[in-house]
């Protein structure tokens, strides 16, 4: 059927779609953090940040994951899985800091 969308690779690229808003908001809560506090809340973004260089590692892994999809004839359900797997994980990273700005903001 030539004219039915794959909708793996729909629910591949909607999971990137997310994971774009996510490093959005985790982008902005780091920079809030770094504003506030002059520190990261992990090792690897203190790193990343450190160097000004976060936002281009992220997107350029983002751009990356993205032309992979698209340029699938077939659209693996184990890709799909492992996209939405990363979402969830970096759902709960972006909560987990945005708490952490939260309650160190009350704190002080």
């Amino acid at each position: 059927m030539e004219g039915t969308p794959d909708l793996r690779r729909t629910a591949a690229l909607v999971g990137l779609v997310v994971l774009a808003a996510l490093l959005a908001t985790d982008l902005l809560v780091m920079d809030a953090v770094l504003t506030r506090y002059g520190g990261d809340l992990n090792p690897l973004g203190k790193a990343l940040m450190g160097a000004g260089d976060a936002a281009a590692v992220k997107l350029t892994l983002l751009a990356g994951l993205m032309a992979f999809v698209l340029r699938q004839r077939v659209t693996r359900l184990r890709l799909v899985c492992a996209v939405w797997t990363v979402a969830g994980v970096y759902m709960t990273v972006v909560v987990v800091n945005a708490y952490t700005l939260r309650a160190a903001s009350g704190a002080g």
